[in-house]
């Protein structure tokens, strides 16, 4: 109400089908359940690989797998922090995209490297680094790009996000049991790693796509104004 006039309503209308006929929006949910995926495996399912493969004792695996929680949650600030350094020297789209494909690309090496580890050590070695680089999704990633992209429209997009993890968080588990569970252990995870390391290379490819493909709606609209 302004001025003793009459109080303004502001109504909000969105289409689901405006929403998903973005690429963008694909591609950021292919990224999602990528991440995902990576993120659940670090910490649910490679202590039975710990177990299965390198003999480990589940007390030592305990302590890891909440270590891990920790780097995570510190990973996350640390991002936070130095986002906020980058994106006062990059340009917007070169900054979203350091936090969006070099975790990506970190995530493709770790998993390619993990069936050739022999020890406790470096495995364990492998599940920080996974653990720090899964730590940029709430830091420049496609959770921040997200909502400066379409302000008005990101939590929608967030809540098919949020489902598409819930996804992941099962599908990491099963997708470990079928590709895991032949007689020769070793070589059974390696399939389940080489798989992750697939997924994380289509979703690194999806953004490529995306950004080469549709370049209109990379757009920071929080600063310019601009709306969908």
């Amino acid at each position: 109400k302004q001025n003793g006039s009459a109080p303004v309503q502001l109504k909000m209308e969105f289409s689901i089908r405006k929403i998903l006929g973005r690429c963008y929006v694909w591609m950021f949910c292919i990224y999602v359940l990528s991440y995902n995926l990576t993120y659940y495996n670090s910490l649910s399912t490679s202590p039975f690989y710990l177990h299965d493969v390198l003999n480990e004792d589940a007390t030592t695996i305990s302590y890891l797998t909440t270590s891990l929680s920790f780097v995570s949650a510190v990973s996350t600030l640390f991002f936070s922090w130095l986002f906020q350094k980058l994106d006062s020297h990059f340009s917007w789209l070169s900054c979203r995209m350091v936090f969006i494909l070099l975790p990506m690309v970190f995530q493709v090496i770790i998993f390619l490297a993990f069936p050739h580890i022999q020890t406790f050590g470096g495995a364990a070695f492998l599940l920080i680094l996974s653990t720090v680089a899964s730590g940029t999704l709430f830091s420049g990633s496609v959770i921040t790009t997200n909502v400066e992209i379409d302000p008005i429209n990101a939590a929608v997009i967030q809540a098919l996000f949020n489902g598409i993890s819930q996804i992941a968080g099962f599908l990491g588990p099963i997708l470990m049991v079928s590709l895991t569970n032949i007689q020769d252990r070793r070589a059974g995870w390696g399939r389940f790693y080489y798989t992750m390391a697939g997924s994380s290379t289509i979703a690194f490819l999806g953004i490529v796509f995306s950004v080469w493909s549709h370049p209109h709606e990379w757009k920071n609209r929080i600063k310019s104004g601009l709306s969908y």
